[in-house]
């Protein structure tokens, strides 16, 4: 059962439009807990750090689709590497300035 939930989970990844989703739906459930947290009144510091960490993940979401819509191009497994290190630059700039930011 388990290796069919892991094969199941890696055919999801193979899928270009829902490997990012991964760090959108990271994001939600971290808001999501972090609201939670908040209307409960428990912990405020584990709130402050879900609600960190949910910016993180959303901006990680957000530089990629900035990439996509800037260069206009889909980064394969066999595209050059400066394509790869130009995505990841792109990606961790948006983030940590989504992090620094706030």
């Amino acid at each position: 059962m388990r290796q069919n939930a892991v094969k199941l989970f890696q055919a999801f990844l193979e899928f270009a439009i829902f490997r990012n989703l991964i760090f959108l739906a990271m994001a939600l459930v971290l808001y999501a807990l972090a609201i939670w947290l908040s209307v409960e009144d428990l912990l405020p510091k584990v709130q402050t750090v879900c609600y960190k960490f949910g910016h993180v993940c959303a901006a990680m979401h957000l530089g990629y689709w900035a990439d996509r819509i800037i260069f206009r191009a889909r980064i394969a497994d066999d595209s050059p590497p400066e394509h790869h290190i130009r995505r990841a630059i792109m990606v961790v700039g948006i983030a940590l300035s989504a992090s620094l930011g706030l």
